[in-house]
């Protein structure tokens, strides 16, 4: 129509909003335990290389999306009955640091759901967890505490 677009200054490429927003509307659905809904959400943004003119620093973020997508499937398949894939998970998890915490925190939830012995799983990953106790950052001390509440339950349930 002969109109230009204004340009937003953006901190980070569009793919990463995109992936973002898709990736905490399957974190909220997952908490709310309507599961499909979550997958529905990570597989959109599994692949992102639909979108146009990514450049290496889109590509490199939808990579890691891929990543991240990865994860989250196993925590939904998990914590919708698949339990079955836990030891993949626990090996899955020593590979990636940064979701270790809130894949211990999905470890626990199946298995006080499920009424599962997941001590092996556990044991895998404890040399991992004595690392996390060290952190100072708020966010993985409020994940440390809640996993340490989870892991007082299972305790109990376990006697």
């Amino acid at each position: 129509m002969g109109t230009t677009i204004p340009l937003i200054k953006m901190q980070h490429p569009l793919v990463y909003y995109f992936g973002f927003s898709q990736q905490m509307r399957g974190v909220a659905y997952q908490h709310l335990g309507d599961y499909e809904q979550a997958r529905d959400s990570i597989y959109r943004y599994v692949e992102l290389g639909w979108l146009e003119d990514l450049g290496p620093d889109g590509q490199e973020i939808a990579s890691e999306f891929r990543y991240l997508a990865k994860m989250n499937l196993y925590a939904v398949e998990i914590l919708s009955g698949k339990v079955e894939l836990l030891h993949d998970y626990a090996c899955f998890l020593q590979t990636y640091p940064d979701g270790l915490l809130d894949g211990l925190v999905v470890i626990m939830q199946t298995a006080l759901c499920f009424g599962l012995n997941v001590d092996e799983q556990l044991s895998h990953l404890n040399d991992d967890v004595s690392e996390i106790k060290l952190e100072q950052d708020n966010t993985a001390q409020s994940k440390y505490r809640r996993f340490c509440y989870l892991v007082d339950l299972y305790n109990m349930r376990k006697e």
